[in-house]
């Protein structure tokens, strides 16, 4: 029993960590983006991509599961249930607003405070869940404010940026948004089928995109042409792949702690820029990789007292 628990728990962290591997890319493509398209074409392409990936993979899954004689998906063939379609509106509302306005507002400010303010549903996850009856153990709390401090270091202590500004206050918006979806799927992930949900999520962003980008935007076909390798990224692996990792990995985990494996995207984007761009990393930049990675060992530790929001 405990060997299938540590399983669980060592397969929900590689899903998570490869999520925040691949959104660790993102925040280039989606800055790279802006220059060719407005954010709701921008969240449409990508939400239209992301459903036909996902669509594959459910096929893919399905073939291999009927070929082996079995039932049972990756995370439970619960089929287009009424709860699967509830989660899949709720999850896909929260996330087409934080998507919408963290693409926006990347349009205002620098990368490196966008993913600092967007990693903040690390505390906003946490105070949620004890506000709802389901705190994390100390341990937890310990990894969370190491991982704060990490991302400042990283994403804010160098860039010479101070104060807010109106990018600022809507990556802020889309944070919380992002916190909301967390907390759905958290609901949501053991009664429903990781791959369906993932894809009617992506619909509704997709339908939450369309009319505002028919009433906002002249969408240039050329442009988005133009613009498509960061499209195909966003669509396929940022979307497609790394959002159903994340379903994956989170039914495996204390949301909590997989808040802080995906928060590592920061870290991801930080070191990715170093290796493929040639861009420096300062001596805060490398300690706030140290204190993030030191934040998420801290935050699996066992605790004395059972954590009662840990994952059974």
């Amino acid at each position: 029993m405990e060997n299938n628990k540590s399983g669980r728990k060592a397969l929900g962290t590689v899903q998570l960590t490869g999520a925040a591997f691949i959104w660790g890319v993102a925040f280039v493509a989606q800055s790279v983006g802006n220059s060719y398209m407005g954010a709701f074409t921008f969240g449409f392409v990508r939400s239209l991509l992301a459903v036909i990936t996902i669509a594959v993979l459910i096929n893919v899954f399905d073939l291999i599961h009927s070929m082996k004689r079995k039932n049972s998906s990756p995370v439970g063939n619960r089929g287009w249930s009424r709860v699967t379609l509830q989660a899949g509106i709720l999850c896909g509302t929260f996330l087409g607003i934080a998507a919408t306005l963290q693409q926006i507002g990347l349009n205002y400010t620098t990368v490196g405070k966008a993913g600092f303010i967007t990693a903040m549903y690390i505390v906003l996850v946490p105070v949620a869940r004890t506000i709802m009856g389901k705190p994390a153990g100390k341990q937890v709390w310990v990894g969370v404010c190491l991982g704060v401090a990490g991302l400042y270091l990283l994403g804010v202590y160098d860039s010479g940026e101070t104060g807010l500004n109106p990018g600022d206050l809507m990556i802020l918006g889309s944070a919380l948004f992002f916190t909301f979806q967390i907390i759905a799927i958290d609901r949501f992930v053991d009664r429903v089928d990781g791959l369906k949900l993932s894809l009617l999520q992506f619909a509704v962003y997709g339908l939450i995109s369309l009319p505002l980008m028919i009433l906002f935007e002249q969408p240039d076909p050329h442009a988005i042409v133009e613009g498509w390798i960061p499209v195909l990224y966003m669509g396929i692996m940022s979307s497609g792949v790394a959002y159903t990792l994340q379903i994956m990995g989170q039914g495996k985990l204390n949301p909590t702690v997989g808040c802080l494996l995906m928060s590592l995207e920061s870290v991801v984007s930080a070191v990715s820029g170093w290796l493929l761009l040639g861009e420096k990393l300062s001596v805060a930049e490398t300690a706030g990789c140290v204190i993030m990675g030191a934040a998420i060992v801290i935050a699996q530790l066992p605790d004395r007292v059972k954590d009662p929001a840990e994952k059974m």
